[in-house]
């Protein structure tokens, strides 16, 4: 095991940014706080601001959400 937790499991990343959805295996401490909103609310600003926001997880590298943000607006 690395120092960096467990990897959130490759069947859970879809579902990780659903609103009300919380990572399994998740210390029970912290399942009694929180709604499990965060991620849904982060990607649907992102989303509204013309980005993107991705996760990957393993073992060896630990878990990463990446956010792109457009530099200007796109004119269409």
């Amino acid at each position: 095991m690395s120092s960096y937790g467990n990897p959130i499991p490759a069947e859970q990343l879809e579902s990780i940014f659903d609103p009300l959805v919380r990572k399994s295996g998740a210390p029970a401490s912290s399942l009694s706080s929180g709604l499990g909103l965060g991620l849904f609310i982060v990607r649907e600003i992102v989303t509204a601001h013309g980005g993107s926001v991705e996760v990957v997880s393993s073992a060896d590298e630990g878990t990463t959400f990446t956010v792109r943000l457009p530099l200007e607006e796109k004119n269409s």
